[in-house]
């Protein structure tokens, strides 16, 4: 990973075989009110480049604003190395993540910034919102069952489900570590959640705050609305959980829920 001084934040996004909403991100990103200067990093995880032309199309746009727009492959469909080549290029003093499918409201960067200097912190995460499309059942939309955590704003967090789909956090955490992001939960998930709670428990004194107001939306999709993806999902939720204990605290150790 380079470092510049010129750049003060480095976005990462990944994305896979959707191409539209990888454009509506980059136009969230485009119309970013921030006041520092940041880089765009696109990994596209398709081996067959299908997000390519839509960063193609968005390279003059974003060169006269000033701001540098990277497209890079990971050939091997596996997330935790899509994140990592994001990372190769970065140079930013702190990196900002945002998942390839959502958009940011324009405001997004300076509000996580905003937070992460005035409380000291040295990562932020903040509010995906959930785009509910119409013809979702009432009964799911009014659940609540894709709303997630919101606490207060500024509120410092633990280091238990902490995620990429809106993030930003101090470069130098990121180079602690080969990868960083472990190559052996790429298939399954979790890659993220396991790095941010490994910086926390590895260097003394880390600090991760709410950022309330820095929002992104994700338009969610039609597959979402079958009650057996979220049965498939909360599975795959506790194995993950039980996966990272094991690498905690070692096989065979007991546990209380």
């Amino acid at each position: 990973m380079n470092h510049d001084n010129k750049i003060k934040v480095s976005v990462c996004l990944c994305t896979y075989k959707r191409p539209d909403k990888l454009a509506q991100c980059l136009e969230s990103l485009l119309n970013q009110t921030f006041a520092q200067s940041f880089q765009v990093i696109v990994t596209d995880n398709d081996c067959e480049r299908s997000g390519e032309h839509v960063v193609e199309q968005f390279k003059a746009a974003f060169q006269g604003a000033g701001i540098p727009l990277f497209y890079l492959i990971e050939p091997v469909q596996n997330i935790a190395l899509a994140r990592n080549r994001c990372l190769q290029p970065a140079r930013g003093e702190l990196v900002a993540f945002i998942d390839g499918d959502e958009r940011a409201s324009s405001c997004w960067l300076g509000n996580l910034y905003t937070v992460l200097i005035e409380t000291n912190a040295d990562g932020v995460w903040g509010p995906v919102i959930p785009d509910i499309p119409e013809y979702f059942p009432n009964w799911m939309r009014r659940s609540k069952i894709f709303d997630r955590e919101n606490p207060k704003n500024r509120s410092v967090l633990g280091a238990v489900g902490l995620r990429t789909g809106n993030a930003m956090i101090k470069m130098k955490l990121l180079t602690l570590r080969a990868g960083p992001f472990d190559e052996a939960l790429g298939k399954t998930g979790g890659e993220d959640t396991d790095l941010f709670r490994w910086i926390r428990n590895h260097e003394a004194n880390i600090k991760y705050v709410w950022a309330a107001n820095a929002e992104v939306f994700e338009r969610l999709e039609e597959k979402r609305r079958y009650l057996r993806w979220h049965l498939r999902r909360a599975y795959r939720g506790g194995w993950l959980y039980s996966r990272g204990v094991v690498k905690r605290y070692g096989p065979g150790k007991g546990f209380i829920l």
